[in-house]
């Protein structure tokens, strides 16, 4: 089997930057799939915390449909991952990461995922 992990530092895709408000919804393409697959191992960090009440929802996205590999960074905390979900991917697939974020303080969001056959 083959593993291959991808990363997407959102720091320019994304209005999760550091000095920039990061309320809103943006989806970000990655990469197109070079074969057959499973996603799974989603991970995502940011170096400011959403605080409070907010959250920032990171969804992975095939084709531009979510998929069930999501996870959820809120309040104080800086980073979350979904470990337990995959889904299937097909060659020529267009993955991405969507941010989904209600807070004005979050930024500096990374993300990676794996992609094994």
């Amino acid at each position: 089997a083959t593993t291959e992990i991808y990363t997407l530092s959102l720091h320019d895709a994304l209005p999760i930057c550091p000095g920039q408000a990061a309320t809103g919804t943006t989806e970000t393409d990655l990469l197109v799939a070079p074969r057959a697959g499973t996603v799974r191992n989603l991970r995502c960090h940011l170096k400011i915390a959403p605080g409070g009440v907010d959250t920032v929802i990171n969804t992975v996205r095939v084709n531009s449909t979510a998929i069930v590999t999501t996870c959820t960074i809120s309040a104080a905390s800086t980073s979350c991952a979904d470990t337990s979900n995959t889904s299937a991917v097909s060659a020529g697939d267009r993955l991405s990461i969507e941010a989904v974020s209600s807070a004005g303080t979050a930024s500096d969001l990374s993300c990676a995922f794996e992609v094994t056959n």
